[in-house]
């Protein structure tokens, strides 16, 4: 006895196998039933990463500029004070308002001193620099004459643990 031949006699898995479609097939038709929601969602992604490189491009450029204008503006008290003013957003501005104020503390002028280390303390967002701006509030108002609030400034700076032990 011989088995009979798988075409003469086919069973219902391959008669299924040979009804169903082929993934070619199958693939071609979703690609004519979304071609366009396919290309408009590639466009999408295309799209938004031009625009983040784009954006990343052109901070990188903001920042070199203002770095470059610090370079230029730095060691004149008169062109620092120009810089903060135009790059009032940038951390470089923030330093360059704390180099204002130690040069007014140099100078002598303390209670204009007091004016910049408060303006620079107000946008610094470095904890180090905002602490040595603390500093130069409570000890530019000593040397101006307050001595209550001069105290009163190197009071809370020794008694904030937050700060560096350096500058408490």
């Amino acid at each position: 006895m011989t088995s009979p031949s798988p075409a003469v006699n086919p069973n219902k898995d391959q008669a299924a196998a040979t009804d169903a479609p082929d993934f070619a097939t199958e693939l071609h038709r979703f690609w004519e039933k979304n071609r366009s929601l396919v290309l408009l969602l590639c466009a999408a992604v295309l799209l938004a990463i031009t625009a983040y490189e784009g954006l990343k491009y052109f901070n990188a450029m903001r920042d070199q500029n203002a770095q470059d204008d610090y370079a230029q503006a730095a060691g004149s008290p008169d062109r620092l004070a120009g810089f903060a003013a135009e790059h009032s957003g940038h951390a470089l501005a923030s330093v360059a308002l704390l180099q204002q104020a130690d040069t007014k503390y140099a100078n002598g002028e303390f209670p204009s001193a007091v004016t910049s280390y408060q303006k620079a303390l107000s946008v610094l967002t470095n904890p180090t620099l905002k602490a040595r701006a603390r500093l130069g509030v409570a000890v530019s108002r000593l040397n101006a004459g307050d001595q209550a609030a001069g105290e009163a400034d190197l009071k809370a700076l020794s008694s904030d643990a937050s700060i560096e032990k350096t500058i408490r």
